[in-house]
């Protein structure tokens, strides 16, 4: 009966090395199907998740939070981030739709195409129009704020200078944990380009300062380098990750637009004079006062000055 047993060894053997060899063609075939399938889609498809994951970390979002800021209904579940190419399948048109208008991207940016991250917003020379936006702002969030940032070397010199000053004004659209906690923030960068060297531009950014203030919006003065205040004014980069790390008291742009008696942390007093009158002149100052109420007393009271030219 040995011949047997060495006969049934041997069986044992041609099944055990025909099984092995039938799992690994089965692996090896099964990862050819799934490279295949990664394959069928062509970079640039990959390259939107890259941007859809980098829009929600610019707003201090995780990849793994994302499905909880959209919530039940969102389209995403916490297995839909696990890969890129499981969250490819999982973003529909409605959850690409979601996510622009939550945090005011353009579409065609997070398409692929060369443009901005947000839609253009520019108020040179429309003053009537900022109020307008910052009185939307105040109306759909509970919470607004407003920042200046100079380049690093702006001395805010006047009639030498000519570096850019950026403007973002952001909403509070929810926070994690706390309330005050890990806020999470629709950032609004403005596309216009104002120089505090330059007499029209200042004069607007100090009324764009004293509209903010009449709004009871909380204004914040940082500095960043040249490069990276025209990348934000571009709309080359996310505000946000700056807006986190930056000082916030590096200068102030209300301690410009007032007078003698009505801030201990005036500065440039008389260009501050210049300002009333002028938003007067323009009518910007009526329209302010239609939206939030008399501004102090003392504004109305002075006596023109020659500011015809500004």
């Amino acid at each position: 009966m040995e011949w047997l047993a060495s006969l049934f060894t041997v069986i044992g053997g041609v099944y055990g090395t025909w099984r092995f060899i039938k799992h690994r063609i089965h692996k090896e075939s099964t990862s050819d199907q799934k490279q295949q399938t990664k394959d069928d889609f062509p970079c640039d498809v990959y390259a939107l998740v890259g941007r859809f994951v980098e829009i929600y970390k610019a707003h201090g979002i995780e990849r793994t939070q994302i499905p909880r800021f959209l919530g039940e209904d969102g389209g995403v579940v916490l297995a839909d981030v696990s890969t890129d190419e499981r969250l490819l399948h999982a973003l529909s048109e409605k959850v690409l739709k979601c996510t622009c208008s939550k945090f005011g991207i353009s579409r065609e940016w997070l398409d692929g195409k060369d443009v901005p991250i947000y839609p253009r917003i520019w108020y040179d020379k429309n003053m009537k129009g900022f109020i307008d936006f910052l009185e939307g702002l105040k109306a759909e969030f509970d919470e607004v704020e407003f920042f200046a940032i100079k380049c690093e070397k702006d001395s805010l010199q006047k009639n030498k200078e000519r570096f850019p000053i950026a403007f973002v004004c952001r909403g509070k659209l929810d926070h994690w944990g706390s309330l005050g906690e890990e806020s999470i923030w629709r950032h609004y960068p403005l596309n216009d380009t104002l120089y505090w060297g330059y007499d029209r531009t200042r004069f607007q950014m100090k009324a764009m300062a004293l509209v903010a203030w009449q709004f009871e919006i909380p204004m914040f003065g940082s500095e960043l380098p040249q490069t990276d205040v025209e990348k934000i004014i571009q709309g080359e980069v996310f505000p946000g990750p700056y807006l986190e790390n930056l000082f916030r008291g590096a200068w102030h742009l209300d301690d410009y637009i007032f007078a003698n008696g009505e801030s201990v942390c005036a500065k440039d007093v008389a260009d501050a004079q210049k300002l009333y009158e002028v938003m007067k002149r323009l009518g910007w100052m009526d329209y302010l006062v239609k939206k939030t109420g008399s501004v102090p007393r003392s504004i109305f009271e002075r006596s023109e000055v020659g500011v015809q030219s500004i």
